[in-house]
């Protein structure tokens, strides 16, 4: 398969055309080579935000929390990811529809770490300080959150990141899959 002149269109808000990518017939055999690596272990946290006065600022808000949870662990490695449902948890960036119309936002606060115990602190560390986090005009006194689980930190294990893409050549199909037979 030839994908350098492979183009991506968009036909619609729902549809794409692909097109431009080729079959070439070669005599040369190759195998495609996919792979990934460990990159951690992820914890989650899965909470609803309802507050009319916390949904406005829910973007400094976690900013804030991101901050405060990298000085506070800040000699240690961790990735911190917010999925924020009802404002852009499906297409993060890439959403276009940036101003929140919603009445309440789900919010999965997603940690990794070298270590599952450290994933699961930040984790741990990042949903209290949002549950208690105080702001201008803030309603609420009971906590910001609303957690469907408890506790609200839940251990993922291991996760992997895609790291190899390779197109490999090969004299024969068999070279790198040997079978071999055993008479019994």
């Amino acid at each position: 398969m030839d994908l350098s002149q492979c183009r991506f269109e968009q036909v619609s808000e729902r549809r794409v055309k692909v097109s431009g990518s080729r079959f070439i017939k070669t005599e040369d055999y190759w195998v495609k080579l996919e792979g990934v690596r460990l990159a951690g272990y992820r914890s989650i946290s899965i909470a609803g935000v309802r507050c009319p006065t916390m949904i406005p600022r829910i973007a400094d808000i976690l900013e804030d929390a991101r901050a405060e949870a990298l000085r506070y662990f800040a000699s240690n490695a961790f990735e911190i990811g917010f999925h924020v449902y009802g404002r852009d948890g499906v297409m993060d960036r890439l959403e276009p529809q940036r101003a929140v119309a919603s009445h309440e936002l789900g919010l999965l606060i997603d940690v990794v770490a070298g270590e599952q115990e450290l994933a699961h602190a930040v984790a741990h560390h990042i949903s209290g300080n949002l549950l208690h986090y105080h702001f201008p005009g803030q309603f609420n006194t009971a906590g910001n959150l609303a957690f469907p689980y408890s506790p609200s930190e839940i251990d993922a294990g291991a996760n992997y990141r895609f790291s190899i893409y390779h197109v490999m050549k090969l004299d024969s199909p068999l070279e790198v899959f040997p079978i071999r037979f055993e008479e019994l």
